[in-house]
Parts: structure tokens; C-alpha cells; sequence
């Protein structure tokens, strides 16, 4: 039996988490795609967490390319974690790890639920890695922000960040050296290198979690909040200082 943080390392690792039945060893649902030993045909029972944007998997037949030693045999059954590898009229999915399933329903339904669980709790593990590494936590709301200027002679970068200065006014501290207010740095550039990151506004309040900046074009002390795990709504702050506690 696999260890929650077993678990958790595998669901970490996947975006697509299903339970299947073993149909055909060395074989493909994809003709241009070519098996090997370590490629099997699986026909999904259950899907546990896989994109909207697959549809429902469910009674379909997959490829997946086993990563760890085959040692499957026709008829076996397991839960697979794994990554997309090839979409056309079929799915290909590279094998992260897999768990067998156990003997008997209601064993193979706790084993589910246990993944399942895992799943729900993934934001939960990304807020506290971030916390791990974070210099300051911070309850608050931006009162002022501005374009950050360029530095004289600076060129215009192919991903350019398009920096903005904001002003935090701290309603509260919730880890880190007590403070009144902090300047934030976030970009507000679209392009595919800070699509994710945070955009903020005045007026805006929240909680973020902080790092000290280390980027050459800013050249003023502040902080970045790069990640979307970074800014939780003000709502959230009893949970994220749950979260705080749990991290020491």
C-alpha cells in the first residue's frame, strides 16, 4: 500500500490520473505511433483527473507508455498517473508511476478515494512549497502602483516584462519581520513568459506571499509575487494561516 506522501509525489507529477484494465501487451491505439515493450493498451474504468479539454475517458481505449518496469499482464488492473504524449484519434499518455489495484471493491474504492483526496489537496501543497521559500506574508491592500521606468539605454526584450511598482499597505504580517507597508514588483507584460503571473491593481486586497526580487531590471528593493499560488483573496487568510502553522 502506497504512503499518502507517495501519493502526493505522483499526483504532483500527473494531469492525468485513471484506473484501467490491461486489453493488449506491445500494441498502440494510434497508428502512427509505434509500440514498443514498454507500451500497453489500456481500457480507462475510471477517470480520477485528467484535462476538461480530453472529454470523458471513461470505457475508452488508451496508450500508455510504460516509464517504470513493464510487469503488467491482459486483464490487469491499475491506477496510472500520467502526462499527455500524443493527441489524435487516441490518446498516448507517458507513464509517470502506477499503483496496482488492490483485490476486492472495496479496497480498490478507498485506494481511488485516496487519490482523489490527494488531488483535491494539490493547491494546498503548492501554497506551502511557495511558503518554504518565502520571505515575507503579507495581509494587505495596494493603494498605488506605477510603470516602473526603463533604465536609460535598457533594449525592449523579446519577452519584456513591462514592469509595475505597486504599494501594499499592511493590514497584517502572517510570517516574516513586522512591516507597514511593501513595494511589490509584478509584470504586466501577456506575453507566454509571465502569462501566468499575477496582475494587480489599486484597491485590490489580499494575501500575498513575497520573495525578495533578484532581477537586474529593477533596480530598487522590493518584492515579486510570480507564481498564482502567490495572491489569495482576503477571504482566504484564515486558511492560509492554517497553512503557515502547518509548514513549522
Amino acid at each position: 500500500m502506497a504512503t499518502e506522501s507517495q501519493i502526493d509525489a505522483l499526483v504532483d507529477q500527473s494531469k492525468i490520473i485513471l484506473v484501467g484494465t490491461v486489453l493488449r501487451l506491445g500494441a498502440s491505439t494510434v497508428s502512427t505511433y509505434s509500440p514498443t515493450s514498454h507500451t500497453v493498451i489500456v481500457k480507462v474504468n475510471q477517470v480520477i483527473h485528467a484535462p476538461e479539454a480530453l472529454g470523458d475517458l471513461t470505457g475508452q481505449r488508451v496508450t500508455v507508455e510504460l516509464t517504470t518496469s513493464p510487469g503488467l499482464a491482459v486483464g490487469q488492473q491499475a491506477a496510472f498517473f500520467a502526462n499527455g504524449l500524443v493527441y489524435a484519434d487516441s490518446l498516448v499518455v507517458q507513464e509517470v508511476g502506477r499503483l496496482d489495484a488492490p483485490a476486492g471493491p472495496a479496497a480498490r474504492q478507498a485506494q481511488v478515494a485516496e487519490i482523489a483526496a490527494s488531488v483535491s489537496r494539490t493547491p494546498d501543497r503548492h501554497i506551502q512549497r511557495r511558503l518554504q521559500t518565502a520571505d515575507v506574508v503579507v495581509t494587505g491592500k495596494i493603494v498605488s502602483s506605477r510603470k516602473v521606468p526603463r533604465p536609460q539605454g535598457q533594449p525592449i526584450s523579446e519577452h519584456d516584462a513591462d514592469w509595475r511598482e505597486a504599494v501594499i499597505d499592511v493590514q497584517g504580517v502572517e510570517s516574516g519581520l513586522p512591516m507597514k507597508q511593501v513595494v511589490l514588483f509584478f509584470p504586466a507584460s501577456r506575453d507566454i513568459r509571465w502569462r501566468q503571473a499575477p496582475k494587480f491593481s489599486v484597491g485590490q486586497e489580499g494575501v500575498w506571499i513575497l520573495h525578495q526580487h533578484a532581477t537586474r531590471e529593477l533596480s530598487a528593493p522590493g518584492y515579486t509575487a510570480l507564481q498564482p499560488s502567490d495572491f489569495h483573496p482576503k477571504s482566504s487568510r484564515a486558511h492560509m494561516r492554517a497553512l503557515i502553522q502547518g509548514r513549522k
